[in-house]
């Protein structure tokens, strides 16, 4: 995409990581700024001197939001780029277009001031496991690469740094594609779709919907790479034009990559080709062999020989708070999955394990459905620690399935306690909530950091 004119204006609607980010590199580049924050200067003590030195330079701030968007955008803005957590009122994207107003988020400013071939990630589970994977797999092989979106590191921050040869693997959030409109990824991977996000986007075919826009803007000679065994991803593929690529546990896909035998293929050249052994891996569960294989496939259509790819798959080791082993108390393992927001995350979380399970579940209300995840319990839990705000709906769909072995406690480290005493040896103590962390945490970091600090103390007691 060409970049925007010089006399382009942005309101940048938030000024967190991503806003903050986002109205520093416009600024630099010479582009009116207008800020939009809804929450007061005084919660933007920390960045007092930044907001300083944009004010001198010409942005203009609005803390405690604006009275009337709608009337307001207009004045002031030919793009408003809202940040990833602000979901923008129908009745403003109407008057947006009424006004010829552009909606585009950081992602898709992006794409016009960062050169490079973009990688772009997304599903609902898996996303940053696979994006540093593949991240990984290029720099291991010694392909200049760059990792940035929703992994931490706004996208928006590499403009300047990079060039036209270099590989952009970019985490995509649902949240960030509902405001892309020209967004086009040379390749595009979605890994899978399950119910997440629900209290935003109202029901699971508008999510997938919105997921499905990371082809929608890829012409023929782009590359869609799709989890073949799930059908929610072909149908957001939809009526996309770019070459499909498929990747699968299932068996052999020509041009793709599955598993077979105990090993992962890809199809290199027309041929079926080896790259790793399962039992060579360093991450754990089926779920993350979906992960390698899409990571795979990928580096497979970026140009690298199976060789090379084996280099980086063989040495890539588990992210934080995702199935991440803590420790041994008393010869029951902690294990940390606290990235675990959704249910779909959860079971996979479950099927790690043949070793009986204490389950600790509950967090943040987003409204989830636990159907799917109950069997999963029944087969792998021994007994459920409950906890937050879920806790109390949790109990009563538990227990009109069946279920029983339940614990009620409010905090996590209540839930810990409990789980300790519960626990017997040989058994699995797993964090692995199917729930956000926002009523008791910041995020699922900070809530698995606690759990990690948590298991670290009582190591310490128990060892001589």
């Amino acid at each position: 995409m060409k970049a925007y004119p010089k006399k382009t204006r942005f309101a940048v609607w938030g000024f967190g990581v991503t806003g903050r980010a986002l109205t520093d590199v416009l600024n630099n580049r010479g582009y009116p700024v207008t800020v939009i924050e809804d929450k007061p200067e005084t919660n933007f003590k920390d960045f007092a001197d930044e907001i300083k030195r944009l004010k001198d330079n010409g942005v203009t701030f609005h803390f405690g939001g604006v009275s009337n968007l709608n009337y307001f955008i207009p004045k002031v803005a030919d793009v408003l780029s809202p940040s990833p957590g602000i979901h923008v009122p129908e009745d403003l994207i109407e008057i947006c277009e009424e006004s010829h107003v552009q909606i585009a988020g950081e992602i898709e400013v992006a794409t016009r001031m960062v050169a490079g071939k973009v990688i772009a990630v997304t599903g609902t589970d898996g996303k940053t496991t696979t994006t540093t994977l593949i991240h990984h797999i290029l720099t291991t092989a010694g392909v200049p690469a760059h990792i940035a979106g929703n992994i931490g590191e706004p996208f928006i921050n590499l403009a300047g740094k990079t060039k036209p040869d270099h590989w952009l693997v970019v985490e995509v959030s649902s949240y960030q594609l509902e405001s892309v409109r020209l967004f086009r990824p040379y390749i595009a991977l979605l890994l899978n779709i399950a119910e997440d996000h629900l209290e935003r986007h109202g029901d699971l075919r508008t999510y997938t919907r919105i997921k499905g826009r990371v082809f929608a803007r890829q012409r023929k000679d782009d590359h869609a790479v799709i989890n073949y065994d799930d059908p929610s991803c072909l149908q957001a593929y939809g009526q996309s034009i770019s070459e499909m690529h498929g990747f699968s546990l299932a068996g052999p896909i020509p041009g793709g990559a599955w598993r077979e035998n105990g090993s992962l293929m890809v199809s290199a050249d027309g041929k079926p080709c080896r790259v790793i052994d399962i039992k060579d891996l360093r991450i754990m569960g089926e779920h993350n062999q979906y992960n390698i294989l899409a990571a795979i496939l990928v580096c497979s259509i970026a140009g690298l020989e199976p060789e090379k790819i084996r280099e980086g798959a063989e040495t890539f080791e588990s992210l934080p708070h995702r199935i991440e082993k803590i420790g041994m108390i008393n010869n029951v393992l902690y294990v940390n999955d606290s990235k675990a927001t959704n249910i779909h995350s959860t079971i996979s979380a479950l099927e790690c394990f043949e070793e009986p399970v204490i389950l600790l579940l509950g967090g943040y209300e987003k409204g989830l459905d636990l159907t799917q995840l109950i069997p999963h319990i029944t087969r792998h839990a021994r007994h459920v620690v409950l906890l937050g705000e879920t806790r109390n709906r949790f109990r009563k769909e538990l227990r009109a399935a069946g279920y029983t072995n339940i614990t009620v406690r409010k905090t996590l480290y209540e839930a810990c306690t409990a789980a300790q005493g519960i626990a017997e040896s040989g058994e699995v103590v797993l964090l692995s909530p199917a729930s956000s962390s926002f009523d008791q945490f910041k995020n699922f970091m900070e809530r698995g950091d606690t759990f990690r600090k948590w298991v670290e103390k009582k190591i310490e007691k128990v060892e001589p």
